[in-house]
């Protein structure tokens, strides 16, 4: 009497498919005559592709579009038939990341630290240049008194000069006044 078959497991050739993998499932059954395996390709619970073949083993190409992109869950369902009773089991596994993907990520990645970078270096150019702002606002507010200070000394010797120097004017021109009488006086007395 025929047992009908029986499906042990499914086995995938790749458990971390790339999308531009072509992906291999094999039935292990234990039955002694020949079947017919229907194979039936989901996409994230869509079917895209159904396969009938005697052959223990399907493939499922992955490069095609729609069928597995990246974080895709590829699913298959075999039904292994003897023409009289038939047998199922289901297999699934996701698709993950190819190289490029992995790269595109990789320079997406640096991108974002360029910008944080750029952004976070701003940001310090920035404070910096409002702390340099206040640290000089607040040095002319500091020395403000004291410019005024020497200001004010500055015009008050300038006006203690001037008025020196009226004076030792006056000095030296009623001192020449004075000796140029004496020397008239003396020519007077040699004349005389």
């Amino acid at each position: 009497m025929n047992a009908g078959p029986v499906i042990g497991s499914l086995l995938f050739d790749n458990p971390f498919p790339r999308t531009s993998d072509t992906l291999q499932v094999q039935v292990v059954d234990t039955h002694a005559g020949p079947l017919t395996f229907q194979y039936d390709w989901r996409v994230n619970g869509q079917l895209v592709q159904t396969i009938t073949s005697t052959s223990p083993t399907a493939t499922l190409d992955l490069s095609q579009p729609g069928f597995g992109d990246r974080g895709d869950v590829i699913e298959v369902t075999v039904t292994a038939s003897d023409g009289s009773n038939t047998a199922s089991a289901a297999a699934a596994l996701t698709v993950v990341a190819s190289p490029s993907e992995l790269y595109a990520d990789y320079l997406a990645a640096v991108e974002v630290a360029n910008a944080n970078y750029l952004a976070a270096v701003a940001d310090r150019d920035a404070t910096l240049l409002a702390a340099h702002d206040a640290a000089y606002e607040d040095y002319q507010t500091a020395i403000a008194p004291a410019n005024e200070d020497w200001n004010d000394a500055e015009a008050t010797a300038w006006a203690i000069y001037l008025d020196a120097k009226e004076a030792a004017d006056e000095t030296l021109l009623a001192a020449e006044a004075a000796a140029w009488e004496d020397y008239l006086n003396v020519v007077a007395l040699i004349e005389a």
